[in-house]
C-alpha cells in the first residue's frame, strides 16, 4: 500500500468479524492490535503482520504481511501572510523532496508549474500552492499577499499667485485597490481649508515661497509623499527706483525703492539684445555707449498684483585728469631732496577733490598737496604716483619715473705723499661732471677730474663739482690735504763690498730718521729686521737693506760680500774589491774658486797619474792605504786632508762544463765556497738557484750564468762566470695499450712502448720489480679488474726512463624484461637488473614525458595513458655503456565501462522487466550482484525482474592482466495508487502556441502505457456537446473542435481509467481554456 506521509489507511477493509486478528508491526505499535480492520498512520515504510485465526471444529491459522510504503515527507516550507509596499514580490517554494509545484492566484492556476513565481502586488490576493512528489503525494499551503505602492497624482506641482487668493489642491488615487487616508501640512506660512481630504484649498497672506506637503497612506500602511510649491506676491506690491551714474560714465548703480516686493526683474533697455536684464535687488549695469536708455523694473511672476515702472537714463562723458611736476630742492653726495607740485585738472560737475594720495617706489607716502621727499642711492629709478579722490567717489591717478644721478667724488680727507712721489687725486672721476681744483700748485691739470699731484710740501686742495646728469642739476664742494713727510738718507757700513776667508762679517745701517729695517739677500730672502746683521755667504752674495718710516716712505742701500773659504768634497774613505786601478777625486763645490792641489801616497799605495790634478788613478795592495792632499784658491785660502782606501781579499771560481743524463740529478759546483752568495741564472731545472752547489735535473743542454758575491761588513764584492751542462739525448719513453685502456667487450690487450733513442725494454706487472710480463714492444696481457703495468727503458749511456699503463676490465652485466602489462590503477614500476653489484652504474630513462622523476635510478614509475616503448642508457664508472628496451602495455578496464537499465523504473506486479546492459568485449568475464532476480548474472546483458528497488553492480575482468572494474545501476520498483494526485487533470491550459501548456493531458505515472490498462477521456462544452474524445493516454486536447480554435471558456470533462492493478478511477470536472 502506498500511503502519503501524515495520512492514514484502513488495513484489511471488509475483514471478517468472525475471525480473530492479531496485528504487529516493524515500526510503531498499533493502537488496537486485535481489530479486524485497524486504521494506521505510519510515518515511515512499515511491514504489518497479522495472524488470522478462524475458529471452528478445526481451527485454521494463517499469517499475512502488508507493506505500507510511506515516502518521506515533502517538507514544504509554509508561507506567512505577506504585507509589502513593493510593486512586485517573488515567491519561492522550498521542499525537502523533489516535487512539481502548482500555483493558484485567487483560485485561478498560474502556469506553467514552477518552484518560483513573481507576482504584482496591488490590494489583497490569496495564493495557494500544491507540491506533488513522484508518488503523487501532496503538501499544500494557502496565504495572502497584500499591499503594493501608493500611486497618487498631485496637482498643481507649482503655482504663483497674489496673497489672499484661494488655491485649489487635488490628490488623485490611481490605484482602485487602495483606500487612502490624506494628511496635508504647510511648511512656511498659510492655511488649508482641511488637511485630511483629497482636495483642500490653500490661502496665504505672507509673500514668498511656501510649501504644502501631502502624505497619502493606504489601508496596508504603505505611504507616498508629494510637495506643491506656492509662490505668493504681496497684493500691495509697489515698484519704484532711482539711480546714480558711476565715475566711468557708462556704469550705473540702480537703487531699488519698491515696497512689499522681494523678487525683481530689470530690463535696461539696450536695443538689439535680450541679455540686458537682471534679477538682483540693486544691480549695477554698464551701458555699451553714450545715449538715453528706458529702464523698466517689474515682478518676475504672472500675477495680477504689482505694476511695472520705467525711467529714462541719460549717459554722458565726465572728465577727471590727475597730473604733477617736480624739481630738485637740494643735492648731496648721498641724497637729493625733490619737491613735487600737484597739477590735477577736474571738470566733474558738482564734485570736488576730497583728497590726494602720493606714493613713491622707495616706500615714502604723503597726503600733502605739494610734498618734498628725500631720495638716496638705490632709489633710482624713483616711481612717483598721485591718486586723486572726488566727493562723488571718482578717482584718477598719474605716475612718472625719475632717473636719479647721485654725484660721486672719490676724495679722502688726507693723502700721504712721500717726498719726490706723485699721486692721483679723485681716481675714477666721472667724465660727465665739471671739475675745478684750487690751488693749482703741484697739479698737472686743475680742471681734470683726476689730476696728478706732486707737491714738495704739505698742501690742502678744494674741489668744485657740477653734475648736469639726471632729473635736475646738482653742485657740491670737497677738500683733501696732501701731507709730505721729511726725506730719508741711508748708508751701509763698512762699505759697498768686502772679502772674508771664513769669519762672519757685521753689516750696519746709517740713517737720519726713525725707520723700520728689512735685510734681504740676493735671492730675495728676508734675513733680518735690525739695524745691523752678521753674514757669511757660501761664495759671493749681495745684501740689500730697505727702510720705511711711519708714513711708509722708503729708501734702499746694498753691499756685496765675498766668502773665500775653500769648499770641496772628497772620497774620504773607500772600501774596494781587488782591482788594477782606483780613481780618487776632489770635487770643487764653489764654482767661483780656482783651485791648485798636491797629492802624496802612503805605504802600500802608488799614484799612477798626475799628482797635481784634482782626479788621480792609484793602485793598492790588500789592506788600508792613505793618500794625502794640499789645496789653495785665488784668494790665498788653503785646506789639507786625506783619502783612505781599504782593499778586500775576495776570490771566486767554478767548473766550466758538466755532463748528465736527461732527468737525472747532477751537482754543478761541488768546490764552491759556502760563505759566498750565489745566484744561478736561469733557475731552470735547479733545486736551489741561490745554492753554492745546486743540483740540476735537465732534459736538454743548458748554459748557466752564476753571480758570486760576498759582503765582509765593509766591502761588497761580486763576480760573474758561466757553467755549461751537456745532457745526453732524451729517451722519451711512452707506453700505451690497444685496443683501449678500458676493456668493455674483450679480455686481452697489447702493451706498446716508443722511445726517441735505442733502448732495452722490460715490462712489470703491478709494480716496478714485480713479475716480469715481457721485454721489447709489444707484449700481450690478460688483465682482471683494474691492473697497472710498468716499463723500464735503458740507453747506451746507462740513462733510464719509466712509464706505466693502467687497464680496466669491467664488462656490463645488466638486463631488462622485453615486455610489461599492467592495470591503469596500479603503481607500475620498471626495473633494470644489475648482474655485477660491484659496478657503479648510472641510468638515463626515456621518454621523460611518460615517466615520473627521478629518471636516473635503476627503476622508474610509468605514468601513461596507453602503450609506450621505454629505453634506458646504462653506463658504469669506467665508461662502458649499453641501451636496453622494453614495451609497456596499459590496460584500462574502467575506460568506457557502464551499466544501464531500460527501463529504470517498473511497476510492481505488472510483469514488467528491465534489460541490464554493460560493455560486450571478447574474453571478458562478468559478475552481476545481486544475482537472484537476474536471468543470468554471468553475461553482459541479463534481464532483471526485481520486486523491490534494487541496485545492481557488475564486475568485469579482462583476460590479459586480470584487471578489473565495476559499474552499477538502480532499477526502481513502484506501486503508484490509482487515484489523485497520481492521476491529475489540470484546471486550465493555454493553447496559444508558446510551447507551454498548449495541450490538455491527463497526467499519471510516466509509464502511462503500462499504468493504464483502460483509458477514456472526453470533453464537453457548457451545452453538453462532445468536443473531444480519446482512449489513448498519450493523446491530449489542443482546444479545437473540427480544426477550429475554440474561444476562452470553462469546459467540462469526464475521465474513467482502469490501472495496472485493476483499480478504477472516475472523475468529472471543469477546465478553463485561456488564450
Amino acid at each position: 500500500i502506498l500511503l502519503c506521509y501524515g495520512e492514514s489507511v484502513v488495513l484489511n477493509p471488509g475483514g471478517n468479524p468472525n475471525y480473530h486478528y492479531s496485528w504487529s508491526s516493524s515500526g510503531a505499535p498499533l493502537s488496537d492490535p486485535e481489530a479486524v480492520s485497524p486504521e494506521v498512520s505510519p510515518e515511515e515504510t512499515t511491514i504489518y503482520t497479522v495472524e488470522i485465526t478462524a475458529p471452528g471444529p478445526d481451527t485454521c491459522v494463517a499469517t499475512r504481511e502488508v507493506l505500507v510504503h510511506v515516502p518521506p515527507p515533502i517538507g514544504l516550507q509554509t508561507f506567512p501572510d505577506v504585507v509589502t509596499c513593493d510593486s512586485v514580490l517573488t515567491l519561492t517554494a522550498q521542499t525537502v523532496e523533489f516535487t512539481t509545484v502548482f500555483w493558484f492566484e485567487n483560485g485561478q492556476p498560474i502556469l506553467p508549474p514552477s518552484d518560483q513565481i513573481t507576482v504584482e502586488v496591488s490590494g489583497e490576493n490569496e495564493y495557494m500552492l500544491n507540491a506533488v512528489d513522484v508518488y503523487g503525494c501532496v503538501e499544500a499551503d494557502t496565504f495572502t499577499v497584500a499591499g503594493g505602492p501608493v500611486d497618487v497624482e498631485v496637482s498643481p506641482a507649482a503655482i504663483e499667485a497674489c496673497t489672499g487668493e484661494p488655491i485649489q489642491l487635488q490628490a488623485t488615487n490611481l490605484d482602485p485597490n487602495d483606500q487612502l487616508s490624506y494628511f496635508w501640512e504647510v511648511v512656511g506660512s498659510g492655511s488649508l481649508s482641511a488637511n485630511d481630504i483629497p482636495n483642500p484649498v490653500f490661502t496665504g497672506s505672507q509673500p514668498g515661497t511656501q510649501l504644502v506637503v501631502g502624505t497619502f497612506t493606504s489601508q496596508y500602511n504603505c505611504s507616498a509623499q508629494d510637495t506643491v510649491q506656492i509662490t505668493l506676491v504681496s497684493g500691495n506690491a509697489q515698484l519704484a527706483f532711482t539711480y546714480e551714474i558711476l565715475c566711468d560714465g557708462l556704469s550705473v548703480q540702480f537703487i531699488n525703492q519698491s515696497v512689499n516686493v522681494d523678487s525683481f526683474f530689470w530690463d535696461f533697455g539696450v536695443p538689439g539684445t535680450d541679455t540686458d536684464t537682471s534679477t538682483l535687488e540693486n544691480p549695477v549695469f554698464t551701458f555699451p555707449d553714450l545715449g538715453t536708455y528706458n529702464v523698466t523694473l517689474s515682478i518676475p511672476y504672472a500675477v495680477s498684483c504689482g505694476f511695472p515702472v520705467s525711467i529714462p537714463v541719460d549717459i554722458t562723458d565726465p572728465i577727471l585728469q590727475a597730473d604733477f611736476s617736480y624739481d630738485y630742492a637740494s643735492c648731496a653726495e648721498d641724497s637729493i631732496a625733490i619737491s613735487f607740485t600737484n597739477e590735477t585738472v577736474s571738470t566733474l560737475t558738482g564734485q570736488t577733490i576730497d583728497s590726494l594720495q602720493w606714493s613713491f617706489s622707495n616706500g615714502q607716502t604723503s597726503t600733502e598737496a605739494n610734498p618734498v621727499i628725500w631720495a638716496y642711492p638705490g632709489d633710482s629709478p624713483l616711481i612717483a604716483v598721485l591718486e586723486v579722490f572726488t566727493s562723488g567717489g571718482c578717482t584718477d591717478d598719474a605716475a612718472d619715473t625719475l632717473l636719479l644721478n647721485f654725484t660721486e667724488v672719490f676724495l679722502p680727507d688726507t693723502v700721504v705723499l712721500c717726498f719726490g712721489d706723485t699721486t692721483q687725486l679723485n681716481p675714477g672721476a666721472n667724465p660727465d661732471y665739471e671739475y675745478l681744483w684750487t690751488p693749482a700748485t703741484g697739479l698737472d691739470d686743475p680742471t681734470s677730474g683726476s689730476p696728478l699731484a706732486f707737491p714738495t710740501e704739505t698742501t690742502t686742495y678744494t674741489l668744485h663739482v657740477t653734475n648736469n646728469q639726471g632729473a635736475d642739476t646738482c653742485q657740491l664742494e670737497q677738500t683733501v690735504t696732501v701731507f709730505v713727510p721729511e726725506d730719508i738718507q741711508l748708508d751701509i757700513l763698512p762699505g759697498d763690498s768686502l772679502i772674508t776667508c771664513g769669519p762672519p762679517v757685521l753689516l750696519e745701517a746709517q740713517v737720519n730718521v726713525d725707520v723700520d729695517y728689512q735685510w734681504t739677500n740676493g735671492g730675495g730672502v728676508i734675513i733680518g729686521s735690525d739695524s745691523g746683521i752678521t753674514v757669511l755667504p757660501d761664495s759671493i752674495d749681495t745684501y740689500i737693506l730697505q727702510v720705511s718710516d711711519q708714513y711708509n716712505c722708503t729708501d734702499t742701500a746694498q753691499t756685496v760680500v765675498t766668502n773665500g773659504t775653500i769648499d770641496v768634497q772628497t772620497d774620504g774613505e773607500l772600501f774596494v774589491c781587488p782591482t788594477d786601478s782606483i780613481l780618487l777625486s776632489i770635487l770643487n763645490l764653489d764654482s767661483f774658486d780656482s783651485l791648485s792641489v798636491v797629492w802624496t801616497a802612503g805605504p802600500g799605495g802608488t799614484i799612477l797619474s798626475d799628482s797635481t790634478a784634482l782626479e788621480i788613478w792609484v793602485s793598492t795592495s790588500a789592506g788600508t792605504v792613505s793618500f794625502s792632499y794640499v789645496l789653495q784658491n785665488q784668494f790665498d785660502c788653503e785646506e789639507t786632508g786625506e783619502v783612505l782606501v781599504h782593499t778586500s781579499d775576495f776570490a771566486a771560481a767554478v767548473q766550466d762544463t758538466v755532463e748528465a743524463c736527461a732527468g737525472v740529478p747532477v751537482e754543478l759546483n761541488p768546490n764552491g765556497n759556502p760563505a759566498y752568495d750565489y745566484l744561478w741564472i736561469p733557475g731552470t731545472g735547479l733545486d736551489d738557484s741561490t745554492s753554492y752547489n745546486p743540483t740540476a735535473i735537465l732534459y736538454e743542454d743548458q748554459l748557466y750564468t752564476v753571480i758570486i758575491s760576498n759582503d765582509d761588513g765593509f766591502t761588497f764584492c761580486s763576480d760573474t762566470q758561466q757553467v755549461y751542462v751537456h745532457i745526453y739525448p732524451l729517451i722519451e719513453l711512452e707506453a700505451y695499450a690497444e685496443p683501449d685502456t678500458i676493456l668493455c667487450d674483450t679480455d686481452t690487450a697489447m702493451l706498446f712502448a716508443t722511445t726517441s733513442v735505442p733502448v732495452d725494454l722490460i715490462w712489470y706487472e703491478g709494480s716496478i720489480g714485480g713479475p716480469i710480463v715481457g721485454t721489447g714492444s709489444p707484449v700481450t696481457v690478460v688483465p682482471e679488474g683494474t691492473l697497472t703495468y710498468y716499463v723500464i727503458a735503458t740507453d747506451s749511456f746507462a740513462c733510464m726512463d719509466t712509464a706505466e699503463v693502467t687497464l680496466y676490465h669491467y664488462p656490463l652485466q645488466v638486463s631488462l624484461a622485453p615486455e610489461y602489462n599492467f592495470c591503469d590503477y596500479d603503481d607500475f614500476r620498471v626495473q633494470v637488473i644489475n648482474g655485477d653489484p660491484d659496478q657503479e652504474l648510472t641510468y638515463l630513462w626515456s621518454p621523460d614525458s611518460v615517466l615520473l622523476p627521478p629518471l636516473d635510478s635503476s627503476a622508474v614509475y610509468v605514468d601513461a595513458n596507453g602503450d609506450v616503448q621505454l629505453s634506458v642508457l646504462v653506463t658504469n664508472q669506467y665508461g662502458c655503456d649499453t641501451t636496453l628496451y622494453t614495451q609497456v602495455h596499459f590496460i584500462n578496464v574502467g575506460l568506457g565501462l557502464f551499466a544501464e537499465a531500460d527501463p529504470d523504473t517498473i511497476l510492481l506486479g505488472s510483469g514488467e522487466t528491465s534489460q541490464l546492459t554493460t560493455v560486450d568485449l571478447p574474453g571478458y568475464q562478468y559478475a552481476w550482484m545481486p544475482p537472484s532476480t537476474l536471468s543470468d548474472p554471468t553475461i553482459y546483458n541479463p534481464v532483471a525482474s526485481p520486486e523491490e528497488t534494487t541496485t545492481y553492480t557488475v564486475s568485469v575482468v579482462e583476460p590479459i592482466a586480470g584487471c578489473t572494474a565495476e559499474a552499477e545501476v538502480t532499477v526502481y520498483v513502484i506501486t503508484p495508487e490509482c487515484a489523485e494526485p497520481v492521476i491529475f487533470v489540470p484546471s486550465a491550459f493555454t493553447p496559444n502556441g508558446d510551447g507551454h501548456n498548449d495541450v490538455l493531458y491527463v497526467y499519471g505515472n510516466d509509464q502511462s502505457d503500462l499504468f493504464f490498462d483502460e483509458f477514456y477521456f472526453v470533453i464537453y462544452d457548457r451545452w453538453g456537446q462532445k468536443l473531444f474524445e480519446t482512449t489513448d493516454p498519450k493523446q491530449g486536447w489542443d482546444g479545437t473542435y473540427k480544426s477550429r480554435e475554440l474561444p476562452p471558456d470553462v469546459y467540462g470533462f469526464y475521465l474513467k481509467v482502469k490501472c495496472y492493478n485493476q483499480q478504477t478511477f472516475t472523475k468529472k470536472g471543469n477546465v478553463s481554456l485561456l488564450r
